[in-house]
């Protein structure tokens, strides 16, 4: 899952893919401690 790949994304795109990768491992992290 290249985040920066070939395709143009405008900035608020990417750190909006950045931000839902991030929260995604948060939820992840969450389940697995508890």
């Amino acid at each position: 899952m290249p985040l920066f790949g070939k395709s143009q994304k405008s900035p608020a795109e990417v750190v909006k893919a950045l931000k839902e990768a991030v929260n995604a491992l948060e939820r992840g992290d969450k389940k697995v401690e508890k």
